[in-house]
């Protein structure tokens, strides 16, 4: 049997639910396909929450990409009446003029923002969890910064999506493509799929489908602190707000207070020697050992007082490198074939943005945002 479409989309985690949202609303008719249920805990839309943050350091132009999906967040939330933006802004940390602090200051400089400047002292004495952070440090407020939840977004965009007529199918293996004249087959554990077009939102599974892509698909530990002496107990969002902060030129760390009842505080790092372990997606370790959070729990000892070191709960993630850190999204060279990929570990955020992106090109219709930073073009010009 062969389904027929105007654009498949394969994966339906955080990049392809929102991708099947924007496109469904625009009219068009959708099949998107995960190879498993949805939401599901084998990729990288899963673990309570994720930060938001507009004032983003790894690249000037994610900032109207951050505002876009920001409204785009808070649209899908009314329209679903579920909580899944939580806007409790943010902090970014460390030696003022350096580092992270430096590229958020030209971010806003860029966009003609004037952020909230907090002394170190004004630190301690707003969170008293960064007591420890020293007199060289400050803390930019970035006030359009939060908290997204994670599985909620995920559900909400596919409910969106399967309300403007988008078919969604779980439990799909999707086995490759071909172009047929003017259509795509997607070869599928149920048969073939035809489109006119087809998107690629595979997440780590991206590497192999895409290997002039040049992805590394990485095996990263999600972990989650309590209070000092207590198992049971932890800071919560208004003690740590969502912050990143560097401790020095290698080191630094992500987070944010537990963001709701009987929920702990989230704590990571960049830079953590399990991140860089690549992860072959046929056979993934999912168990977390000691020595992929033994690192991150010496940065969390030394950093709070009022943490325990040792994780109170833990699960892996995976995250999709590029080789540049920016996403891979847009048109495969001469093809009717797109991909949305490369998070990068700043991707979920970004999502719905994304996926009007998608929406825009799938169209013919050029994005309102600039997106060319993240075109697969810079990437394929180089092999």
């Amino acid at each position: 049997m062969t389904h027929k479409a105007d654009v498949i989309v394969v994966g339906v985690g955080a990049f392809g639910s929102a991708v099947a949202w924007r496109l469904a609303a625009r009219g068009m008719d959708v099949i998107a396909l995960d190879q498993e249920s949805i939401p599901n805990d084998k990729g990288s839309s899963h673990g309570q929450t994720r930060i938001f943050r507009a004032l983003s350091q790894n690249h000037v132009d994610l900032f109207p990409l951050a505002m876009l999906s920001k409204q785009l967040w808070r649209e899908l939330q009314d329209a679903t009446k579920q909580r899944l933006f939580e806007a409790s802004g943010a902090l970014i940390i460390g030696e003022n003029g350096r580092g992270r602090i430096a590229n958020a200051l030209e971010v806003a400089r860029r966009f003609g923002i004037e952020p909230q400047v907090l002394s170190s002292g004004e630190l301690r004495r707003q969170y008293p969890a960064f007591s420890n952070v020293s007199d060289d440090e400050v803390a930019l407020v970035d006030p359009e910064g939060g908290l997204l939840f994670t599985e909620e977004c995920v559900e909400a965009a596919v409910s969106q999506a399967r309300s403007y007529g988008a078919q969604i199918r779980e439990n799909i293996e999707v086995h490759g493509h071909r172009e047929d004249g003017d259509d795509v087959v997607v070869r599928t554990s149920e048969g073939d799929f035809r489109a006119q077009q087809v998107v690629y939102a595979t997440g780590a599974w991206t590497a192999k489908l895409f290997p002039q892509l040049n992805l590394d698909p990485l095996r990263i530990p999600q972990c989650w602190f309590s209070t000092e002496g207590s198992e049971h107990e932890s800071p919560t969002l208004s003690d740590i707000p969502p912050f990143q902060r560097d401790l020095n030129s290698t080191d630094s760390l992500w987070g944010h207070g537990a963001a709701a009842p009987g929920w702990f505080t989230k704590i990571g790092t960049h830079g953590h020697p399990t991140r860089n372990r690549s992860v072959d997606t046929d056979n993934i370790d999912r168990t977390v050992h000691d020595d992929d959070v033994e690192y991150l729990s010496s940065l969390v000892g030394t950093s709070f007082d009022n943490l325990s070191s040792t994780p109170v709960e833990s699960s892996i993630c995976l995250l999709t490198m590029t080789c540049d850190e920016q996403f891979v999204v847009g048109r495969m060279r001469d093809s009717k074939v797109f991909v949305a990929s490369g998070g990068s570990g700043q991707g979920f955020k970004h999502a719905t943005g994304v996926g009007e992106v998608i929406a825009d090109l799938c169209q013919g219709v050029e994005p309102s945002i600039d997106y060319t930073f993240m075109s697969p073009d810079r990437i394929l010009s180089q092999r």
